[in-house]
């Protein structure tokens, strides 16, 4: 601003001998000096030369920013640009957020689209508790905190920290300091010292904990009809800028009292599935990361798990319907198509028009016992049309599969296993994860 102010100033200064020196020039060439000598007249033009570039500075005064100036005042009423922008506040993100406790919630990867290099497990989610009741508050009048409880996960990057696990949690990352937060185009930053979103190592130079300016920024996407907040980093990697770590947060809605039970007027006998409003409704796959997976056991889906790409491949997969009416009877609403793969006389696998049985046509049943669900019909399943109780193949015994299920305490999300169809290792587990729309 001095800089600019110096050659301002320098510029009106010239501006107030323009006049002078327009009559110099002007009583200069009425003279005509011939009596001089060539040196002393060229000398005296080139003087009148420089003073009338003043002339062309001077020209140029009321292009700038497209207003005129004032010469009459002193520079010094020169009035500077006022900045008036304030943070921005999306005010869907306002609220507290956590982790969301399910399978793929926290996962890295080479890119955005990439994240094959580690996601979390139930059992890893399990081990790590102390970090999925953490709260990530957003406040509407653009504050921050990390309300970190009695105990967060503590890795050996941090000070006293020999093994990764829970325990205290440990200064600037402890939720002592209160930050401030902003959100546009997509990308939600957080500024003060200690504050983050999902790993407090994480940041955009790096994965140390301390990032430039205590300022670190993240690209978000809400789904669910905002209730579930995506949310990814890169930069961290200086090998690969495009490595992408990705967090997955539910907002915490003021749902009264929670004490852990559902009151929804039903008496649950265990078997009654017009009396389960839990399950009762329309459900579809979680277009996110992870969503589908597979591996030896419930805890480890090691073998595969979808990533975003595979999301939008398979896209006519996830708009399909699953759908539990109160009267017991259940239905796959598979619209135009569905995804469709070798077993069914489809090569390459790819999005097609349902092949019966699997093609929506039949009605069948849905009840629930504990936390099992079980669907019965011809061509009736959940997630994926191949997979049942003993097999891969699409055909059931009795056109009858059972499923493991849970759901989450806001009633949004459910999860569900499958096993027994791998006869080398009946552990192995097929794992999908629904949205209640």
């Amino acid at each position: 601003m001095q800089n600019f102010d110096f050659y301002y100033d320098w510029l009106v200064k010239i501006r107030n001998i323009r006049v002078e020196t327009l009559v110099c020039i002007d009583r200069y060439l009425k003279l005509k000096p011939k009596k001089k000598s060539n040196a002393m007249k060229t000398k005296e033009l080139l003087m009148l030369m420089i003073m009338s570039l003043s002339l062309i500075f001077i020209s140029c005064e009321n292009d700038i920013s497209g207003s005129v100036i004032d010469t009459s005042d002193d520079s010094d009423d020169i009035e500077e640009p006022i900045d008036n922008d304030e943070p921005e506040i999306d005010p869907l993100l306002v609220g507290s957020w956590k982790l969301d406790p399910t399978q793929g919630s926290l996962a890295v990867g080479p890119s955005a689209n990439d994240l094959s290099w580690w996601s979390i497990t139930n059992q890893d989610i399990e081990l790590r508790s102390c970090i999925y009741d953490d709260l990530y508050i957003l406040a509407e009048d653009g504050t921050f905190e990390n309300d970190l409880g009695d105990a967060t996960w503590l890795e050996p990057w941090q000070e006293g920290v020999d093994e990764e696990g829970c325990g205290a949690p440990v200064a600037p990352h402890d939720g002592a300091e209160a930050g401030v937060w902003s959100a546009d185009g997509g990308i939600v930053t957080v500024s003060g010292s200690g504050v983050f979103l999902g790993l407090a190592k994480v940041h955009n130079t790096g994965e140390d904990g301390n990032p430039s300016n205590d300022t670190i920024e993240y690209e978000y996407t809400l789904l669910d009809n905002d209730q579930i907040l995506e949310v990814r980093i890169s930069g961290w990697l200086g090998d690969n800028p495009d490595a992408t770590w990705f967090y997955r947060f539910t907002n915490q809605l003021d749902a009264g009292s929670d004490d852990g039970n559902t009151d929804d007027g039903n008496t649950d006998d265990g078997n009654n599935s017009s009396g389960n409003t839990e399950v009762t409704g329309t459900w579809t796959l979680d277009p996110t990361e992870g969503s589908l997976a597979v591996g030896p056991s419930a805890t480890d889906l090691s073998w595969w798990s979808i990533s975003a790409a595979d999301v939008e491949t398979r896209s006519c997969l996830y708009d399909d319907l699953y759908i539990f009416n109160e009267d017991g009877s259940f239905e796959n609403d598979l619209g135009d198509a569905t995804w469709l793969e070798p077993w069914q006389g489809v090569d390459p696998e790819a999005c097609g028009q349902p092949v019966a049985p699997h093609d929506g046509t039949t009605i069948g049943d849905w009840t629930v016992d504990a936390e099992t669900v079980t669907v019965s019909g011809s061509g009736i399943y959940l997630g994926l049309a191949k997979v049942h109780n003993g097999g891969e193949d699409g055909d059931p015994v009795d056109d009858t599969i059972n499923y493991n299920f849970s759901i989450s305490d806001d009633g949004t999300i459910m999860e569900v296993t499958i096993d027994g169809w791998n006869p080398d290792l009946p552990e192995a587990t097929w794992f999908f994860r629904f949205l209640r729309q």
